[in-house]
């Protein structure tokens, strides 16, 4: 739970494709 809400409160500082494109690995690891 902790690796999610790590993710979302990094990805609303950084909402840009350029961002997620270099942090889908952690993206995929939250969403399992």
């Amino acid at each position: 739970m902790r690796q999610v809400l790590n993710f979302l409160s990094d990805l609303r500082e950084n909402d840009n494709r350029e961002w997620f494109a270099e942090h889908k690995e952690e993206y995929l690891t939250a969403q399992a």
